[in-house]
């Protein structure tokens, strides 16, 4: 099932950081006070948190307060920031010109006074924590057309017919925004799932108190008109078949764009088994094969999963690189090591067209890379 993995809200730390920006706080809780019940008369950070402590029960208005709180917490990373101002450039607002904001402070301030680019910041940061995309490729690449409202809502009345053909009834909404060339859609289901709301009490142990706000259920798909392809994560290939056809027909004018034989051979897994093949990168770069799953063409088919810190040498150090290279890979893990980062991006590839990896930076980079050196087919 797709699903977003969300950190607990910690609301001591995150309301802290209010305490000199209490005029950003103020104007969102206004929109809510008068719905909610037992709302303190005296208005501090103090009172807030003690209010929070004790929700009242059953208050729609409660949730949809606190769901934009945690959307705002969602934002409040290092990453997060740099999604926010990447938004803000994208729609030309200006909430923060002298980037003088705490990041909590900045994300609740652009929920207040600009929603529209609030919405686009938490679409980036959502389709970025999203890695287990399965790719096909289309008949050609094909601008899509300006997507109107008429066209969103034929595109999720399609989804629903396509779910209701194998699942039954099922609501949807899409949300769509454009990152660069590619089209993102984020298909949101009608079920919900509990979310942590944590403080820190006078024990010094916490008390968590579960909130149903969060959507626990959300498909992506990505369209890039450049290439022609299209990427899907969803949980099932039912599911995955209705939203290929769907998109195809509604935006493309063609349920087919995406039928045709070959439309799933994207991974060329040979290249990785060639005697002079080497990871091809720019300066200040590093790539090593980190794990490989093959299976031998030997007696009994053996298989076989290596993990080193470089595959390519500890095949030839053991002797087994002629083995590899008469076998067929299943699964190849390459570790990138981008220039000025300390950690390395993990990326998965699998079957004829799975791509796995955290897309929450250099995703430009890493696809660029798997192109280069005659990974993923044009």
């Amino acid at each position: 099932m797709a699903q977003i993995k969300h950190r607990p809200f910690n609301a001591d730390r995150f309301l802290d950081k209010f305490a000199e920006h209490e005029n950003v706080l103020w104007p969102y809780l206004d929109r809510w006070q008068a719905a909610l019940p037992a709302f303190p008369e005296e208005r501090t950070i103090q009172t807030f948190k003690a209010y929070l402590k004790q929700p009242p029960q059953d208050s729609p208005e409660f949730e949809q307060m606190v769901e934009g709180i945690y959307k705002a917490h969602d934002l409040s990373t290092k990453h997060g920031h740099e999604i926010i101002f990447d938004a803000m450039d994208q729609l030309c607002a200006n909430i923060d010109p002298e980037h003088e904001l705490h990041v909590q402070v900045l994300a609740l301030k652009l929920l207040v006074e600009d929603p529209v680019a609030f919405e686009l910041a938490t679409s980036i940061w959502t389709i970025s924590k999203v890695d287990k995309f399965v790719t096909f490729k289309g008949k050609e690449p094909k601008e899509i057309p300006e997507l109107e409202d008429d066209t969103i809502r034929l595109f999720e009345d399609e989804l629903k017919t396509m779910f209701a053909a194998h699942k039954g009834d099922r609501k949807v909404l899409i949300h769509h925004f454009k990152d660069g060339k590619a089209v993102n859609f984020i298909v949101y289901h009608e079920e919900r799932k509990k979310a942590e709301l944590t403080f820190q009490t006078d024990t010094g142990q916490q008390m968590v108190d579960p909130l149903i706000f969060r959507p626990v259920r959300q498909d992506f798909l990505t369209y890039l008109p450049n290439a022609g392809k299209i990427e899907i994560e969803t949980p099932t290939e039912k599911d995955r078949d209705a939203m290929r056809k769907s998109f195809g027909k509604v935006c493309l004018s063609d349920e087919d764009f995406f039928e045709e034989d070959g439309s799933e051979e994207l991974l060329n897994f040979k290249v990785l088994q060639e005697q002079e093949f080497a990871f091809d990168l720019e300066e200040g770069d590093q790539a090593f094969l980190a794990e490989v799953y093959f299976s031998s063409n030997q007696m009994n088919a053996p298989k076989f999963r290596i993990t080193s810190k470089d595959v390519l040498d500890t095949l030839r150090g053991e002797n087994l690189l002629q083995t590899f290279q008469q076998s067929s890979i299943r699964e190849a893990k390459i570790k990138i090591i981008f220039n000025g980062t300390r950690r390395g991006k993990t990326i998965t590839l699998s079957g004829t067209n799975k791509i796995a990896f955290n897309r929450s930076t250099h995703v430009e980079e890493v696809f660029g890379y798997l192109k280069r050196w005659g990974l993923l087919l044009e």
